[in-house]
Parts: C-alpha cells; structure tokens; sequence
C-alpha cells in the first residue's frame, strides 16, 4: 500500500508538471477535473473504508485515459526525449502493465460465453448456483439471477455478508459432494432451478479463507466420488462447463 500510495504521488506530479509547464493551454478543462475527482475520491474512499467502495475503482479506470492525453501533449511538446520516455516507463508503463493484468485477470466473461449464451435463453424468474467464480458474469451477461458470486462474498455489510457466507458454504457443499441427492436437496432448499458445474474447479478449488478449508475437506472426504460426475441428464454442456435442472 504504501509503494501503491509513492507511485499515484509521483503520477499526480507529474501530471502536475505537465500541466505548469504548458500552462494548460491544450488540456481541456473535464480531464483536470477528472484528475482531481479521481484523486480526492480515492483517497475519501480509503479513509471511509468501503463506504465508497473500493478506492482503486476511483482510479483505475481514469488513469489509462489520463495516460493517454498527457502522454501525448508531453511527445509532442517536450524537447529531451530521453527525459520523456523515462516518465513513461516508471511513471506509466510499470503501473499501467499492473492494470492491465488486475483487468484482465477479473474479466473472464469471454470464456464463459457458450454458458452465458445457454443461461441467458432460460425464463427470466430462473435462479442459477455454481462456484462463485463462474457466478460472477451471469446477472450482467445472462441477465439471470445467481445464487451467489463471488463479488457478493465480500464481507463489507455484516448482515448481508452474514446471508452470503451461508450461500457460499451450502453452494460449496453441494458442489463436492458425492451424491446427486445432496445438489437436488441444495436446489430444493434454496429455490434453484440450474446448477453449473465448471471441470477446472475440481483441478484448481483454491478459494479465499475460510472457505478453502470446507472445500479442502470436501475434496479430502469425495475424492474420486464427485456428484458432478454422476449425472447424465446435462441440459448444457461444453469442455468446460456441465448444467443440471434440479
């Protein structure tokens, strides 16, 4: 947090010389207040923690535009070269590489479009579980609502992350378990009608704590005995991706 805190430092400097140096005369009025926004409520959104939700989204995604427009003027008009692109390399290229893998490291959907393509022609009123993870992308894509995701599990709200670590504890049971019964019983109980099942989760089950300890128990007790594995009536299918109507 703190190297985090020095680089964004060094970024509004520099965005700052920029701006004195060419006295502004090029940079439209929006971008210094886009600048300016983004900067105070990054730093509001730590101070009030979460209430603002999470300071980087305040930054992350101004900053490439940013980027671009003040990179741009200072090619154009800055005389040393060398001095230019060494800005660029430790104040732009080395944090925008970080948020280009943090982005695309969270944006899985295009993986999943045969299964949010299935999901998104089912009736409207349908309920749909799996492992958050591949939770996440449905009720933006799919426009159907899921059970829980991995986005809800977060614990900002204690009462509704209360409800939320529930879910996630019985999707989890359900999903390693070693019986059909027990994801028909789930989907019963919590008013779901389709359950994916992802292949790679049962390869690679690493979740966040103190969840990975309930999957590493379940994968220790069904090793080898999966309910996934048991059924075969799929009313959708691809390399990855298994769904059941409960």
């Amino acid at each position: 947090t703190f190297f985090v805190g020095i680089r964004l430092l060094l970024v509004a400097l520099f965005f700052l010389y920029v701006g004195v140096r060419f006295k502004g005369s090029q940079i439209p009025r929006i971008f210094w207040l886009l600048l300016g926004t983004s900067i105070v409520l990054s730093v509001l959104a730590k101070v009030f923690a979460f209430h603002l939700f999470y300071p980087s989204r305040y930054w992350r995604f101004t900053y490439p535009l940013l980027v671009v427009l003040f990179a741009g003027l200072a090619l154009h008009r800055m005389k040393r070269v060398a001095v230019f692109f060494g800005c660029v390399v430790v104040l732009f290229f080395i944090p925008m590489v970080q948020l280009g893998h943090s982005m695309m490291d969270s944006t899985e959907c295009g993986e999943q479009s045969g299964l949010l393509d299935f999901i998104s022609t089912l009736p409207r009123d349908v309920m749909v579980a799996g492992h958050p993870y591949d939770m996440d992308c449905v009720p933006t894509f799919s426009k159907r609502a899921a059970y829980v995701t991995f986005e809800h599990t977060l614990p900002h709200h204690v009462g509704f992350y209360a409800e939320m670590s529930r879910r996630t504890n019985a999707v989890f049971d359900a999903y390693y378990s070693s019986d059909v019964a027990s994801v028909n019983a789930f989907c019963t109980a919590e008013g779901v009608d389709y359950f994916v099942f992802g292949k790679s989760r049962f390869e690679d089950a690493s979740y966040f704590k103190p969840y990975s300890a309930r999957i590493d128990a379940l994968l220790d007790l069904n090793a080898g005995n999966f309910a996934s594995e048991k059924f075969d009536d799929f009313v959708y299918e691809d390399a990855e991706y298994s769904v059941v109507a409960c």
